[in-house]
């Protein structure tokens, strides 16, 4: 009986949750409730995960509240607001879409950021070192020309 517990055991961690494909993973949603009761959400495209040669998945992940700026935007038909965001070189930025209508994407082309924006979800990007003016928008359809669109202004 000791020896069938022992092999069951076995059995159990040798298999226990182990995969290298990350199509078999769903966390596109990784959700993680704070010490202070605060529920930090991270979509994760499982897409471009990838994978080490000891068939290990990595994906790149942030856990706690890493922002240096945090913002709460309303997406709609045909607009964004706010639809200027001024940041500072390198900071992390936590957008929250606290109110969206319809179907819609956030996307900085030089960032390769692109979001499917979800009411209620935080969205985390890094701006870059060099200063300037970055477009984001909605590349569904004809939204941006209607005006779906914004400038990040990095200082």
């Amino acid at each position: 009986m000791k020896s069938l517990f022992f092999l069951s055991l076995a059995l159990i961690l040798t298999g226990a949750g182990c995969t290298s494909d990350p199509s078999l993973l769903d966390i596109s949603d990784l959700s993680v409730t704070t010490s202070s009761g605060s529920t930090i959400t991270q979509k994760i495209d499982t897409n471009s995960a990838t994978t080490t040669e000891d068939g290990v998945v990595v994906t790149e992940i942030m856990l706690g509240d890493p922002a240096d700026v945090e913002l709460d935007m309303e997406s709609g038909n045909f607009f964004f607001s706010p639809s200027e965001i001024t940041v500072s070189q390198g900071d992390t930025v936590a957008i929250t879409f606290t109110k969206n209508s319809g179907t819609h994407t956030f996307v900085i082309d030089e960032l390769n950021a692109k979001f499917e924006i979800a009411e209620g979800e935080t969205y985390y990007f890094t701006v870059p070192e060099e200063a300037g003016s970055y477009a984001f928008y909605c590349d569904i359809g004809s939204h941006r020309s209607f005006g779906m669109e914004g400038t990040l202004i990095v200082k």
